[in-house]
């Protein structure tokens, strides 16, 4: 863990207890798994102002949207990996920071489960669209939900597909409370 601290930003390292509880709650389930990198995500933030609020990122193709609020300028990556082959496999994303010697560092750690009973992002997808079909509204909102989660590996991405998902969870919660949609 110390390597770890050692090689994060000033500001993560000295205040690692939050990423040091999500490796120690991470590291059991992966520690058989096979790794691989899944997408990874070169940002280059360093023409933004000191104190922009908010800095959006477009990537790939289909487009893949990184939102960041307080970001300071500087070049960035954002590494998602998957960890597989094991009972619960996991995301785990990185956010890494270039220093100006060029090493990257640890800027941030996020992890998720990739499946819930068997199940992973696409199953649940699918579900919410035969439960929608089935006019069960509230089995759709519940799925739909659960299909952004395991789909999506870090809150601050969005794409085409996590988009539909959204506008769906809240078309399906409009119908469930009509007073909302005023």
């Amino acid at each position: 863990m110390e390597a770890l601290r050692a090689n994060a930003i000033p500001a993560v390292a000295a205040d690692f207890s939050g990423i040091a509880r999500s490796v120690d709650s991470v590291k059991l389930l992966v520690q058989q798994a096979a790794i691989t990198v899944d997408s990874l995500y070169v940002l280059d933030a360093s023409t933004e102002s000191v104190g922009n609020t908010r800095t959006d990122f477009y990537c790939g193709t289909p487009v893949v949207v990184l939102n960041f609020t307080d970001l300071p300028p500087g070049s960035y990556a954002l590494a998602i990996l998957h960890a597989t082959g094991v009972p619960q496999p996991q995301q785990i994303s990185l956010i890494l920071s270039e220093a100006a010697d060029h090493h990257w560092m640890l800027g941030g750690f996020f992890s998720r489960p990739m499946m819930e009973a068997g199940h992973d992002g696409l199953w649940y997808w699918v579900t919410a669209r035969k439960y929608a079909q089935m006019d069960m509204n509230w089995d759709a909102w519940l799925y739909y939900r659960m299909a952004a989660y395991f789909l999506a590996p870090v809150d601050f991405l969005s794409s085409p597909i996590l988009r539909s998902c959204s506008m769906r969870r809240t078309l399906y919660i409009r119908t469930i409370f009509p007073a909302q949609s005023r």
